[in-house]
């Protein structure tokens, strides 16, 4: 029997730690599919010239193709799936799970795993830590907080005449039965509420494991309101930024309003 060659039994351990890798964090179907392709790279060379297929070609050949099988299996099993199923009434407490979309463009740098970004109209907030939120005189008005498996979404949301409308507690949803604000999960990925006239005041929507969008109107009694559209970010009628804005957060507020 040959002595195995130490760069097939390095070759070897990388294939197994990339394969490791695969199942511990966050996928796209992109990251999968190089993963695989990787881990196929990786181990030719070990295959190839294992003692017992190396002196037989049709041997080397069909263990190839197996080894092919084997990595797409990889993939099949590694592949990230979501629910189209809309959530019922009784499951609009879950957590809010990401969706397979593509982070829009923008001019900060990206860093999936263990950052999230938040968009709010022209501002990208982004964080390692676990919490990032809106905070007015010194109170959370909306705070977004990662977990094993997705988000947790807390706010207030406050009408023009500054009465509480809705309370969101780490997706915990209680409407104000005395108004006609309404809610809804049209999907896993999203949580909306609606005001009396249809307009929306809360928009959340999860693109994807590392991206977060939120629209709405929060309002904070003696402020004027704090909008967020997909093409701004204002406190009243005025822009808050100018144009395309990153930041980082330290796990404290993302923005803060005295």
């Amino acid at each position: 029997m040959a002595k195995q060659k130490p760069i097939d039994s390095w070759l070897q351990l990388g294939g197994i730690a990339i394969g490791i890798l695969l199942f511990l964090f966050a996928k796209t179907p992109l990251s999968v599919a190089l993963c695989a392709l990787a881990i196929f790279v990786i181990l030719i060379h070990p295959v190839w010239n294992f003692w017992w297929i190396s002196n037989y070609r049709p041997r080397q050949i069909l263990f190839l193709f197996l080894l092919a099988v084997g990595c797409c299996l990889i993939g099949y099993k590694a592949w990230p799936t979501f629910s189209n199923k809309s959530p019922t009434p009784m499951e609009l407490h879950g957590l809010l799970i990401p969706a397979n979309e593509f982070t829009p463009p923008n001019p900060c740098f990206s860093a999936p795993g263990n950052f999230l970004a938040i968009y709010l109209g022209n501002a990208i907030a982004f964080t390692r830590q676990q919490q990032v939120s809106i905070k007015a005189q010194g109170q959370d008005i909306l705070s977004i907080s990662k977990v094993e498996g997705g988000i947790d979404f807390s706010a207030r949301v406050i009408s023009a005449d500054n009465q509480v409308v809705a309370q969101i507690n780490n997706n915990e949803l209680f409407i104000n039965p005395s108004n006609y604000f309404r809610s809804a999960r049209p999907n896993w990925h999203s949580l909306i509420i609606t005001d009396p006239q249809g307009e929306e005041v809360l928009n959340v929507y999860y693109l994807n494991p590392w991206t977060v969008r939120v629209l709405g109107r929060f309002y904070s009694p003696g402020h004027p309101p704090i909008i967020v559209t997909k093409e701004a970010l204002m406190l009243g009628t005025d822009a808050i930024f100018t144009g395309t804005t990153c930041f980082g957060s330290s796990g404290g507020a993302a923005i803060a309003i005295n």
